[in-house]
C-alpha cells in the first residue's frame, strides 16, 4: 500500500501515524524502525507489488484517505472495497516521480494483503524501502492494522505521480483443445482416473445437445466423441454432467415431460442405461449434482408451485424429495439449464441452488433438502431472459453470476457474492462485462466465469472482475486448481497461463 500525503506538523504515540512538516511522500516501517525516508532521489522507479490489489487516483483532495489535511497536494490514493480480500499473482505497476522540488523517489514494496475475520485491512509480511538508500534490500513491516502503521515523510513538498504501466507478469486465457461437432455443450465435468498411480491425467466429461457426448482420458489432449444410445438420442440436450472416473458417469437430458431423463454409463460411454424419465410437462430438470457414485441430486422447475429435488442414494432408483419445507416459487420463477451450476452440493450435506425470471434467489438446504430457506439477490430480475445462473461456494463464501442470456454485453447486476455464508449478498464492484452462464472457484481467492459474451477472471473472491476472452462458452469445470470450459460447435477450452 503506497499513499501519499502531506500536512503540517503531527505526531503520534509510536506505532500509529507520524507527520512531519512539510512532508509529503510517506514511507512505512515497523512501530521501532528509525526513518526510512531520509533522502530520496528524483529518478523515476518500478513498484513490484506483489498479491495486492490497489486503485490509484491522482487528484487535488481536501482531504487524504485517512481524513489528514491535504490541501495544497496532489494526492496517490489506496483503496480497497470494504469487503474485498485484495490478492493478486505477482502484480507489477510502474511510475514517474516527478517534483517541483528536485526531490523525488520510488519504493520497492513486496508483500501480501490478507483479509481475517478481525481485521479488513490488515497486511502480512509487507516489506517497503527506498530502494537508493537501502541498495534494494527492504525493510520488513510486520503484520499492523493501517491506522497503527508508523509513517514516515520525505521532505517533498510537491509530489506528481503518473502511472506508466499496470499489467499481470503472465497472460492467462483459454485456449482450445477440441472444436467442430454438430453439438452445442452444456456441461463439463474434470475428475481423476480410476487408476491415477497409473493414469495421472485427469479425466475430461463434456455433453450437449443432440445426445452427445466427449470424453478425455489425458487431460485434454484427445477427445473421444459419444452418443447416447436412445430412441431419438439426437432430440436429447444432455445439460449436466458429473462423472467419477474414465469410465463411471452420469448424464442428465433437459426438456418438458419426459424429455427430462437421467442416464448412466459404466463403460466409458460406450453405453448408457436410462435411470429415470419425467412424467409432468410442467417438470424439466435444469442441473445434476452427485457427492458419491451412488447419492446424486437433481433439479426441476416448479411443479404446482414448487421447485422439485430428486434424488438417488443407490446409484440406481430415484425419487422426489418431500416439498413440506421448500419454500413457493414466486410468478414467473424459474431455473435456468443453462452450464449444469445453477444447483450446486457443498461439503457433501449442503444443497443450494439459484433461480431467475420472476426472482433472483438462492436456495439452502443444510441437511440434503430436509428444510430450506431462501434468500433474495441483487441479481437483475424480473424478465424471463434475467436471473441468477451459476453458484459456487468455498468456505463460507459464495459467488453468483447470471444477467440477461438475450443481452450479453450487459454487465449490470450480474455478480453478487457473499461473505456470510448466503445470509446477506453484494454486487461485485466491478462486475464481468456481461451475461455470465457459468462461476467457478479456481483457488480460494480466484473465480472464473463464463458466458456466450466472454469470460473474465476474479482474483479478490468476486469483489472485481476481469474480462479474459471473447469465447463463447456455457459451463466450466476445475479440477485441482486447472480449469475446462465448453460452448457451441463441441468445443472444450483449457485455462492456460502464457508467460508474458
Amino acid at each position: 500500500m503506497l499513499m501519499q500525503m502531506c500536512a503540517a506538523t503531527r505526531h503520534a504515540v509510536a506505532g500509529r501515524i507520524q507527520w512531519h512538516r512539510h512532508s509529503c511522500l510517506c514511507a512505512f516501517a515497523k512501530p521501532t524502525t528509525q526513518r526510512v525516508a531520509h533522502r530520496v532521489t528524483s529518478q523515476p522507479g518500478q513498484l513490484l507489488i506483489a498479491n495486492l490489489e490497489l486503485e490509484f487516483r491522482s487528484t487535488h483532495r481536501k482531504t487524504s484517505p485517512l481524513k489528514i489535511p491535504n490541501r495544497k497536494y496532489s494526492a496517490l490514493s489506496y483503496r480497497a472495497e470494504q469487503r474485498a480480500r485484495l490478492e493478486l499473482p505477482d502484480f507489477r505497476l510502474k511510475f514517474l516521480a516527478t517534483s517541483h522540488s528536485p526531490l523525488a523517489t520510488a519504493f520497492l514494496i513486496h508483500g501480501s494483503a490478507i483479509k481475517t475475520p478481525a481485521n479488513l485491512y490488515r497486511f502480512n509480511h509487507m516489506q517497503i524501502s527506498n530502494r537508493w538508500q537501502t541498495g534494494g534490500k527492504p525493510t520488513r513491516l510486520f503484520a499492523l492494522e493501517v491506522s497503527e502503521l508508523l509513517v514516515e515523510c520525505a521532505p517533498v513538498r510537491t509530489l506528481l505521480l503518473t502511472i506508466l504501466f499496470v499489467s499481470p507478469a503472465s497472460a492467462q486465457s483459454w485456449t482450445v483443445e477440441t472444436t467442430g461437432w454438430d453439438s452445442n455443450l452444456r456441461a463439463v465435468f474434470a475428475t481423476h482416473s480410476s487408476n491415477p498411480q497409473h493414469h495421472p491425467a485427469p479425466v475430461i466429461w463434456a455433453s450437449g445437445s443432440n445426445g452427445r457426448t466427449l470424453r478425455s482420458t489425458d487431460g485434454g489432449q484427445h477427445y473421444t466423441r459419444g452418443l447416447v444410445n436412445a430412441v431419438q438420442a439426437h432430440s436429447l440436450d444432455l445439460r449436466g454432467i458429473q462423472a467419477f472416473n474414465e469410465k463411471l458417469a452420469y448424464v442428465m437430458a433437459s426438456g418438458p415431460g419426459n424429455m427430462s431423463r437421467i442416464y448412466k454409463t459404466h463403460n466409458g460411454g460406450e453405453t448408457w442405461k436410462l435411470q429415470f424419465s419425467g412424467t409432468d410437462q410442467k417438470f424439466f430438470l435444469d442441473a445434476l449434482a452427485c457427492i458419491s457414485e451412488t447419492e446424486c441430486f437433481a433439479l426441476s422447475d416448479p411443479v404446482d408451485g414448487k421447485f422439485v429435488l430428486i434424488s438417488t442414494t443407490d446409484g440406481q432408483n430415484w425419487k422426489e424429495l418431500p416439498r413440506d419445507s421448500m419454500p413457493a416459487a414466486l410468478p414467473g420463477e424459474g431455473a435456468f439449464a443453462a452450464s449444469n451450476s445453477c444447483l450446486a452440493i457443498y461439503d457433501k450435506r449442503e444443497i443450494y441452488f439459484v433461480t431467475g425470471g420472476g426472482a433472483a434467489r438462492v436456495f439452502h438446504s443444510p441437511d440434503l433438502g430436509r428444510t430450506w430457506t431462501v434468500t433474495e439477490t441483487p441479481i437483475m430480475k424480473g424478465n424471463p431472459s434475467w436471473g441468477a445462473f451459476s453458484i459456487a461456494r468455498l468456505g463460507g463464501m459464495l459467488v453468483v453470476v447470471g444477467g440477461d442470456f438475450k443481452d450479453d454485453a450487459d454487465s449490470k447486476r450480474t455478480a453478487a457474492y457473499s461473505l456470510d455464508g448466503g445470509v446477506t449478498w453484494t454486487l461485485a464492484t466491478r462486475p464481468p462485462t456481461g451475461f455470465r452462464s457459468a462461476v467457478a472457484f479456481l483457488n480460494r481467492d480466484t473465480l472464473l466465469s463464463a458466458g456466450t459474451g466472454g469470460e473474465d477472471i476474479s482474483t479478490d473472491q468476486g469483489t472485481h472482475w476481469t474480462r479474459t476472452d471473447d469465447k463463447d462458452l456455457n459451463a466450466i469445470a476445475v479440477l485441482d486448481g486447472t480449469a475446462w470450459a465448453v460452448g457451441p460447435n463441441a468445443t472444450i477450452v483449457h485455462w492456460t497461463e502464457r508467460p508474458r
